[in-house]
């Protein structure tokens, strides 16, 4: 069955979690698309915590986010905002971004994101949990699709050149499915998360030339914190 090979080779490429070795003479493609399956397995996982740790149910949740990814996102958002910050040309921000020390708008940037999310998290129902995940790893294609690699190798090379059309329409279709089980807020989450993800990608050729594997990760950090931000407000505004 490759698309159970599809699945675990996603688990491998964007998880540091222990779904065995990499699954050969599976495209890469198909791998990218099965990023949003991810998503809604760590989103289960972390419903599953709400139970578990009746009390610190967000704080566990927030933890295995971030823990199963070994950070790597977060990583990518620091750098991305540190480029920002210091760099005054494409070439000077590409050069920071690369740059394995931790600035100060990189660590900001990292601690407003995760107090943002235990926020959202504390005030939605374990349920809503779910789909931030998705619609992040969504935008990992998505990205990807509508804008060209920043450089000639590294990650972002590697997945925007893997991400056409067909990879894009399937990794959005999985993602508008799981969205519909949460009903108008779920479909207006799913708009938003494409239409930043654009604007995102718009920004991030205008800034760096490109995508960098830095700026997939922060597009994910984003994307989630925008639909956890859109979901609270849903859940303020209807009680």
């Amino acid at each position: 069955m490759r698309w159970a090979g599809s699945i675990r080779n996603a688990f491998s490429f964007i998880t540091i979690l222990p779904v065995g070795g990499w699954v050969e003479d599976v495209p890469i493609s198909d791998v990218f698309v099965m990023f949003p399956v991810v998503g809604l397995l760590l989103g289960i996982s972390m419903y599953a915590a709400a139970w578990l740790f009746n009390g610190i149910g967000a704080l566990v949740a927030l933890a295995m986010w971030v823990l199963a990814t070994g950070a790597f996102h977060l990583d990518g958002l620091a750098d991305t905002f540190d480029a920002l910050a210091a760099g005054r040309e494409r070439s000077e921000r590409l050069k920071i971004m690369k740059d394995p020390h931790l600035g100060t708008f990189g660590a900001v940037a990292v601690l407003i994101v995760l107090l943002f999310k235990l926020r959202c998290l504390e005030v939605l129902s374990a349920n809503f949990w779910i789909l931030p995940p998705v619609l992040g790893r969504l935008a990992l294609v998505a990205v990807a699709f509508w804008a060209a690699p920043a450089r000639k190798e590294g990650l972002g090379y590697l997945v925007a050149s893997n991400v056409d059309l067909q990879v894009f329409i399937k990794a959005s279709f999985i993602s508008f499915i799981v969205s519909l089980f949460f009903g108008l807020v779920g479909l207006v989450s799913f708009i938003v998360a494409l239409f930043f993800s654009r604007v995102l990608s718009l920004f991030y050729m205008n800034r760096f030339g490109g995508i960098t594997g830095d700026t997939l990760g922060a597009s994910c950090e984003l994307v989630e914190t925008v639909v956890l931000a859109l979901l609270a407000v849903f859940r303020r505004a209807v009680h």
